[in-house]
């Protein structure tokens, strides 16, 4: 999916492409990556989670057409099949329209993604160049079954998660240390709100108060992640495919088990340690990856879509190197994942991971056992997106077998190592030479 934006905060015009297996985004503070991220979590969610037919329905005359021809007895032949094949037909047909309305859907839905009524951008989606394909469903090839609406739903939702690339999407925000202690509490307070606005409105309340009670205060993405720290009781009631991975990354990382106890709260449990640690007596390390772990253990699917601002959090150097690897080997199991990151240590250790897995010889095998890598952690190019975000742009940088470059990352380095030198030159050394 090619997404291009205008007028989305600072960013005042930009284009991302969306169907790269890693995405990441780089650019100063204040740069607007953290709004293209609650943007593209948007996009995602409320397309796989809310009626991707209510525009439809009201405003596409072709939607009419699909539906008469669903509701009504078969078309020229006793075959459900060709009744698939004409459907297939109109929305193949009609493609582009789709599009428009799927771009009025998302602007109109711009405050509850971003908690503001000020952002009013501009967005345009559109499909990558060889994505256009209409997939036929099983259920119509069967005279016995029931054409309803929800069918015809289904149909056309798994035609545009094939076309669009919409699916699951899980964000981890920059607030997740605080959410994964406070989440409930949050989610409590957002209730009792909740309740005093019911009130208010049977007591004959003031219209203009009530209304400015009900504006968003949590974006569309700090709100998914609050509904999921909320849910962990009955989502940890279930162990996904990725139960294994999960215990990876504590192995490599938490060095201790993360679970949720019978309440949804979380706790840390040490390596060789019986003794179960709350969340506010854990490390920062534990308080800031704890949820990503759960989130493995207990709700990803192959294909999510997972979007994390500043991985880096709480992390020393060396587990920012291991970050690094733990994000490649979700890709390789089939994540698509974006990163908005300001370190040095994860974008150098993806750029050694590139060049490793960009040449198969000898002395990559040789270089990869010497550093301890493994073979789920290396990465191709072409699989990998970098965007800088300055100065109102959106630039895409050059990724190849070489790697990637974060110049304005590099600049500040280069900078410092000057200043450093000179610094120790001018003191430390004519002291020395003095003495």
């Amino acid at each position: 999916m090619q997404l291009h934006v205008e007028n989305l905060g600072v960013i005042k015009s930009g284009d991302i492409d969306l169907d790269k297996n890693l995405i990441i985004l780089a650019g100063p503070n204040n740069s607007g990556k953290s709004y293209l991220a609650y943007l593209v979590h948007g996009i995602e969610s409320l397309f796989s989670l809310s009626g991707i037919l209510k525009p439809f329905s009201q405003e596409a005359v072709f939607f009419k057409r699909i539906q008469d021809m669903v509701t009504s007895p078969p078309i020229l032949t006793n075959s459900e099949l060709v009744k698939t094949e004409i459907i297939r037909s109109e929305l193949t047909n009609n493609f582009e329209s789709i599009l428009k309305l799927l771009n009025f859907q998302i602007e109109n839905a711009a405050s509850l993604i971003f908690a503001s009524n000020a952002i009013k951008p501009k967005v345009t989606v559109a499909t990558s160049a060889n994505s256009k394909k209409i997939s036929g469903l099983n259920y119509f090839e069967d005279t016995n079954i029931e054409f309803r609406h929800e069918i015809l739903s289904h149909f056309v939702r798994v035609n545009f998660e094939e076309i669009l690339g919409f699916q699951s999407v899980f964000f981890y925000p920059a607030e997740r240390t605080a959410l994964n202690m406070l989440g409930k509490e949050v989610y409590k307070e957002k209730t009792m709100q909740s309740e005093i606005i019911g009130q208010k409105i049977l007591a004959g309340g003031d219209l203009n108060d009530i209304k400015a009670t009900l504006l968003p205060r949590y974006s569309l993405a700090i709100r998914d992640y609050l509904f999921f720290v909320n849910d962990l009781d009955k989502l940890s009631q279930n162990t996904r495919q990725f139960s294994a991975f999960a215990e990876e990354i504590e192995q490599m990382l938490l060095k201790g088990k993360v679970s949720v106890n019978e309440y949804g709260d979380i706790k840390y449990t040490p390596t060789g340690s019986h003794s179960e640690l709350d969340m506010h007596v854990s490390s920062s390390l534990v308080k800031s990856l704890s949820g990503l772990v759960l989130y493995f253990r207990h709700l990803a699917q192959v294909g999510d879509f997972i979007i994390i601002d500043e991985p880096e959090i709480n992390l020393h150097p060396d587990n920012q190197r291991i970050f690094a690897r733990i994000i490649v080997k979700a890709v390789n199991l089939g994540f698509r994942v974006m990163l908005s990151t300001h370190s040095d240590y994860i974008t150098r250790e993806l750029n050694n991971l590139i060049m490793l897995g960009s040449q198969s010889n000898d002395k990559t095998k040789d270089l990869t056992e010497r550093y301890a890598y493994a073979n789920d952690e290396l990465l191709q190019a072409e699989q990998v997106g970098v965007y800088i975000f300055d100065k109102g742009t959106i630039c895409e940088e050059k990724v190849t077998e070489k790697g990637f470059a974060i110049r304005e990352i590099d600049k500040i380095i280069m900078e410092q190592n000057i200043a450093s030198d000179d610094i120790y030159n001018s003191l430390i050394e004519m002291q020395d030479e003095a003495d």
